[in-house]
């Protein structure tokens, strides 16, 4: 009879805990996991499979890759060396039997590695517990709504899959995590220091319950950082992998955005809309804080899923900052009580506070009832009607839009702080249409929510186009 054997918490990295608290909880359909390149997803999903699948839990486990040519390079090495490492020990050292594309063990289940060269592979799903897909942004959508169709029979049959984010673009986001509602889940399993994320990651559950989407970064592989829990240390410090990250941040900072930091990339256009951004310059990944006594501009855009507001403030020999962005569901009146919830926001002299935004904020089919937005936000901000900045009219077309806001781009000194993430990542993605416009489609991620926001803030700021901008321009170089 084999004897109970409890595996040391100092061998694991905190994703692996978090994995293995969700693949035994029956509400849970679907782990996802994604993040930096050397977070170790792909290794802690390995160990969980082998420990709970193989050897608590006993049941079949199907790791799949796109690609059957590079499994024995890639997946079945993780598990050769985690079998080797960690179930190497006598009494366990015989529960495994490896084959070609497969582990076998002493109970009779079994884990297998198999490529999905075809969509019609995915047919051979049943019998199995746990399905895993590696490197999930190289399948395609019909091959996840395949396999969320064909996986069923069983008890807390489950999808895991793991993945860098390498465009924002692509239909993992786009056609399923934008289209479900998250709710934040703790970094930390109560009782379990050593089950700590970094303070970049975050493990979220749908509203449903039902799929768990975990974000880890480098910073959680302690064989690469080191780890501390208090007088224990465990894994080792790999000074080169940090410096090859610390190199990248240097020198390819784009690279770094989704392969050291985990964030979503961004595929950016042959022919940009604004052709005068400059990442660089105008997105310095820099706080600029809030000045108190600054004149603050609040610009609107009123989808209703969402709303969004851009603050900016006028920052005399300094320049235009973008503060601060805000971006809810649910409509205007959601979006204000959200800003009136910023104490740095509300801390400024509302005197100071001026308003604009899209046209459509007037109209009172935009926000349904006797009420349009405009009168939502004054009843909210607790604003005057003089505080209202070019709210009138109709919006500037889009051609002579697009025109203005390259020329403000080059002549006023512009920044977003480094909280301003999604109007930067407008910046870096917005294209023109075939008439010159703005193009946009939000179901292939070309919503432009903040680009529109912005877009509203540059008209109100410089009613008059170019001579206003050469105006603002004289008076940042007095």
């Amino acid at each position: 009879m084999l004897q109970t054997v409890q595996f040391p918490r100092r061998l694991f990295n905190p994703v692996y805990f978090h994995i293995q608290k969700y693949l035994n909880d029956p509400t849970v359909r679907r782990i996802m996991t994604f993040g930096s390149s050397s977070a170790a997803k792909t290794y802690s999903i390995a160990q969980n499979l082998i420990i709970d699948g193989g050897l608590v839990n006993k049941y079949n486990t199907l790791a799949f890759r796109k690609e059957s040519s590079n499994i024995k390079d890639t997946i079945k090495n993780d598990f050769d060396e985690i079998i080797s490492r960690i179930l190497g020990q006598h009494p366990l050292d015989t529960l495994f039997r490896k084959m070609d594309m497969e582990f076998r063990t002493s109970f009779g289940n079994v884990i297998r590695l198999r490529g999905l060269d075809t969509s019609g592979k995915i047919k051979g799903v049943k019998g199995f517990r746990k399905v895993y897909l590696d490197e999930l942004d190289q399948f395609t959508f019909e091959d996840w709504k395949e396999l969320n169709r064909r996986l069923r029979g069983d008890i807390n049959q489950q999808i895991i899959a793991s993945w860098n984010p390498v465009s924002e673009n692509h239909w993992i986001k786009v056609s399923f995590i934008d289209k479900v509602g998250w709710t934040d889940e703790p970094k930390e399993i109560e009782g379990n220091p050593y089950s700590k994320l970094d303070d970049m990651s975050y493990v979220r559950r749908s509203d449903d319950g039902r799929t768990i989407l975990i974000k880890t970064v480098f910073q959680d592989n302690k064989w690469v950082v080191g780890g501390q829990v208090g007088d224990v240390t465990y894994g080792r410090r790999d000074e080169q992998v940090i410096a090859d990250f610390k190199e990248m941040e240097l020198i390819y900072p784009y690279d770094y955005y989704v392969y050291g930091l985990g964030e979503w990339g961004v595929i950016r256009p042959d022919t940009p809309y604004l052709s005068n951004y400059v990442d660089d310059i105008h997105y310095p990944n820099q706080s600029f804080g809030i000045d108190n006594e600054a004149v603050t501009w609040f610009s609107f855009d009123f989808n209703h899923t969402p709303t969004t507001c851009g603050v900016y403030q006028i920052r005399p020999k300094i320049g235009v900052i973008r503060v601060k962005e805000f971006e809810v569901n649910g409509g205007t009146r959601n979006l204000c009580q959200t800003i009136k919830g910023d104490p740095e926001i509300m801390a400024i002299d509302k005197l100071l506070w001026n308003i604009t935004g899209d046209s459509s904020g007037n109209s009172y089919t935009s926000s349904g009832g006797d009420v349009n937005d405009y009168k939502i936000i004054k009843e909210e901000l607790e604003v005057t009607d003089n505080q209202f900045i070019n709210t009138g009219g109709v919006n500037a077309r889009h051609v002579y839009s697009r025109r203005v806001n390259d020329e403000f781009l080059y002549k006023i000194p512009f920044y977003m702080d480094a909280s301003c993430v999604s109007l930067r990542k407008d910046f870096q993605k917005a294209k023109p249409d075939d008439h010159g416009k703005l193009y946009k489609d939000r179901g292939k991620g070309y919503a432009m929510d903040q680009m529109d926001n912005h877009r509203y803030f540059v008209h109100a700021l410089c009613p008059k186009g170019t001579e206003s901008i050469n105006e603002l321009k004289r008076f940042f170089l007095e």
